[in-house]
């Protein structure tokens, strides 16, 4: 009998040894696969810090962007339309055609803006190139909206993307213009401190008299004073 004991003994504290060389073991193998982990999250950041730089310093529309076609409006769309006209109505005169629509995402914002822009009204106030939709849901920073409004715009001449040029080009014509810029809380809430220069742009084109501004965007405030909420 006692010698069985002492088997079971010395078999208990066998496993128990290996128990804890086990654990260390497992405890190891999770500090590395957190540490390799952690790498490829900084490998996949610098990347992605890398594109937007190299992009950024670039600016050559012709090669880092394509013009976009504005969307239609959703096919089912109800219960809007007094919305619709609201923001038409405000639109179509000067003094007040600084309209952002504000709210939390998912409410319908693009959807309506886009039903503005599809009114008769509006068509007829802003027939063809005179309508300009800015997708912001990729400009990370000014120098990408900058590039987004150039290529959407169709600015002719170098590939030098500066506000200047798009001024220029806007004030080229004192026909009525309208500008949509879609999901503009992107480079609004940009990281890197560059919401002044955003708000520099947008205030510098709201100062175009004959330029119509549409603005979509999360959030409560209008992203500066010359938009009417």
């Amino acid at each position: 009998m006692f010698p069985q004991l002492a088997n079971d003994l010395r078999g208990s504290a066998l496993i128990s040894r290996v128990h804890v060389r086990l654990c260390k073991l497992a405890n190891k193998a999770d500090d590395m696969h957190n540490k390799v982990e952690n790498i490829d999250n900084k490998v996949e950041d610098i990347h992605k810090y890398l594109v937007r730089s190299k992009r950024s310093a670039t600016l050559l529309p012709s090669e880092a962007a394509v013009r976009q076609e504005i969307p239609l409006k959703p096919e089912v769309f109800y219960g809007r339309d007094d919305f619709v006209q609201d923001i038409t109505r405000l639109l179509l005169q000067e003094e007040t055609s600084r309209v952002c629509i504000l709210g939390p995402g998912g409410m319908g914002k693009t959807s309506v803006s886009l039903a503005v822009v599809e009114s008769p009204l509006i068509e007829e106030r802003f027939p063809g190139g005179n309508l300009v939709w800015v997708p912001c849901i990729e400009a990370t920073s000014a120098a990408l909206l900058l590039e987004i409004v150039y290529i959407q715009l169709q600015v002719p001449g170098d590939k030098q993307v500066t506000l200047e040029k798009i001024i220029s080009e806007l004030d080229a014509s004192k026909q009525p213009r309208l500008i949509l810029l879609d999901n503009f809380e992107t480079p609004w809430n940009a990281p890197g401190g560059s919401q002044k220069q955003v708000g520099d742009i947008l205030c510098k084109l709201a100062m175009l008299s004959h330029v119509a501004m549409l603005v979509t965007m999360r959030g409560r405030s209008p992203p500066c004073d010359k938009a009417q909420p």
